[in-house]
């Protein structure tokens, strides 16, 4: 498990932490959508959590922010490598295919290769934050 030991806010911290509890057992078990949906919310949290943290944004910005902004805060800000911000642009698109009107129109499926991505990308961005 990545360390979350950066995450100022103790129940932000306690809530990553059992979110990815629970990732990995979506994981094991097959569950792609499910990893990739609390993958993404990890991924989301620890970047703007940082822009907080560090003074980037104000607490009430985080709030209103998506995680499309987040990251290009992040990359341009060079928080994150251009890599790390490229690999989460892609891999976002296959987050959003939760919606199945979204999955059928564009002809996608999220599978488990995408989900290992993503699984990678919380390390990856959680190892760049720290």
């Amino acid at each position: 498990m990545p360390s979350f030991e950066h995450i100022i806010s103790e129940d932000l911290r306690s809530s990553l932490e059992e979110d990815f509890k629970e990732m990995a057992v979506c994981s094991k078990n097959e569950a792609w959508k499910a990893t990739h949906v609390l993958s993404g919310s990890i991924r989301e949290a620890v970047l703007i959590d940082y822009l907080v943290s560090e003074k980037y944004i104000t607490h009430e910005e985080g709030l209103a922010l998506d995680f499309g902004k987040a990251l290009t805060l992040c990359k341009d800000k060079k928080i994150i490598s251009p890599k790390t911000s490229d690999l989460s642009s892609v891999v976002k698109e296959y987050r959003n295919l939760i919606h199945p009107g979204r999955m059928i129109r564009l002809k996608q499926k999220v599978t488990k290769d995408t989900a290992t991505v993503a699984l990678a990308l919380v390390d990856i961005i959680t190892r760049e934050i720290s």
